[in-house]
């Protein structure tokens, strides 16, 4: 039996895959590998329901069919019919696991390309939040300081005028 199982906690997306085949029939022998890998999800767990996750998703069943061929017995009619059904079944389960196993690659891939957008799109904002227009500020900045030195010059010259005032009245 085969099984894919997601689980999301602090930021972190885990795919387990587990693999335990037995089985028997004539003469096919199938077998699946899985390992663990781990994603990591830029945004909460909201980007699993988006995406179609669930906590418990499952794979669809392959079942190891024979583990050799030398127990095949194709010397009557009924045994070669019997032989080809058994691998015409074993053909579905392994058609029908890749058909879920691409589904689950292509869902995969779907999220690692909307999450590489949003990245981008993240930095393109935090980018022109951040930039400043250099030119337009140093424009405010000049602009700032003339007022000020007319400012002082304009307090100056009324201090000046009060003591010019008060030497007439001496």
């Amino acid at each position: 039996m085969t099984g894919a199982s997601f689980s999301y906690a602090n930021g972190q997306l885990t795919v387990s895959n587990t693999s335990t085949n037995t089985g028997s029939a004539s003469s096919l022998s199938i077998s699946v590998n899985t390992t663990s890998t781990d994603y990591a999800a830029a945004t909460g767990s909201s980007i699993l329901k988006e995406l179609g996750f669930t906590s418990d998703t499952s794979a669809t069943s392959v079942s190891t069919v024979g583990s050799g061929t030398s127990d095949i017995d194709v010397t009557t009619q009924a045994n070669a019919t019997s032989a080809l059904d058994a691998i015409d079944a074993a053909i579905d389960q392994v058609s029908a696991a890749r058909a879920s196993i691409g589904a689950q690659e292509s869902r995969f891939e779907f999220s690692s390309e909307s999450i590489a957008t949003s990245i981008e799109n993240l930095e393109s904002a935090n980018s022109a939040i951040t930039d400043v227009d250099v030119a337009s500020e140093e424009a405010k900045l000049a602009s700032a300081e003339v007022k000020v030195q007319a400012a002082v010059a304009a307090a100056s010259s009324a201090n000046d005028m009060t003591q010019n005032l008060l030497k007439l009245l001496q």
